[in-house]
Order: C-alpha cells, then sequence, then structure tokens
C-alpha cells in the first residue's frame, strides 16, 4: 500500500510539473521532487535523481555569492 501511495504520488507531482512548465510556478523544481519521490522504487529515477544531484553540486553558489576583493578593502 506504501509503494502504491508512493509511485502514485511521484507520478503526479511529475504531471503537475510539466503542467506548471507552462504555467506559472516552479515546474522543474516539482518533476524532481516527483522522481526522487519514486527513486526508492524505479532504478531510472534513481538514475535521474543522482544526475540531478551531481549538477546541482556542480553548479554551487556561482560567482555572484562570491564577495569581490577591491582596492579599498585590501588597504
Amino acid at each position: 500500500m506504501k509503494r502504491a501511495i508512493r509511485v502514485f504520488g511521484g507520478f503526479s507531482l511529475i504531471l503537475g510539473g510539466i503542467a506548471l512548465l507552462v504555467l506559472p510556478g516552479p515546474g522543474i523544481l516539482t518533476i524532481f521532487a516527483g522522481i526522487s519521490l519514486i527513486a526508492s522504487e524505479f532504478v531510472w529515477a534513481s538514475r535521474i535523481s543522482i544526475w540531478a544531484k551531481k549538477k546541482a553540486a556542480q553548479l554551487g553558489p556561482g560567482e555572484a555569492a562570491r564577495p569581490s576583493i577591491s582596492e579599498d578593502q585590501t588597504g
């Protein structure tokens, strides 16, 4: 029963995320939430989840989050 609820909820999130790609809302995040929910049940979803986590870790905070050192700050 738990497995059926998890699978149904995961696929519902994926379908809702696909709808949110054209509607206002966080479509990509909703799709990945659905995939991570069903990742324990399906190997393909687990592989996508691992790939997405690696890509997110590679992105990191980016250049905008790093403070720049100017001549005024160095003394």
